[in-house]
């Protein structure tokens, strides 16, 4: 056997023990890769869910601010439109309207406390 074709045997060989080496290691990493790919999933799937769970709550604490609030604005607004409109004429009427400011405002400032949690 001439040396030319020994040594080309010799590098066909190598070749081909190398390429399955790197089949047999490429082999070995799939699982892990597929638990990797697993895993990053479950982390999408759960921070997808975190953030609908985030979204909804600000949604829900809008919801309850919004009817909270309502109903002392409501009566401040009523209450100084009533006392525009001629109510200090009548000291009883407003002695109430006066009444009823006082207590929205009080009402609107634990809404206030309770939101900055204090």
């Amino acid at each position: 056997m001439p040396i030319a074709t020994a040594v080309a045997l010799i590098a066909l060989a190598a070749l081909v023990g190398g390429v399955a080496g790197w089949l047999a290691a490429a082999r070995g990493r799939r699982p892990l890769t597929s638990r990797i790919e697993a895993l990053e999933a479950d982390a999408q799937q759960t921070a997808e869910s975190h953030q609908t769970a985030l979204t909804e709550g600000r949604q829900a604490l809008r919801d309850e601010v919004g009817r909270a609030l309502r109903g002392p604005v409501s009566v401040l607004l009523a209450s100084s439109e009533a006392l525009a409109g001629g109510a200090l004429e009548d000291p009883t009427v407003a002695a109430e309207l006066a009444d009823a400011i006082r207590r929205q405002s009080l009402r609107l400032k634990e809404l206030g406390d309770d939101l900055a949690g204090g």
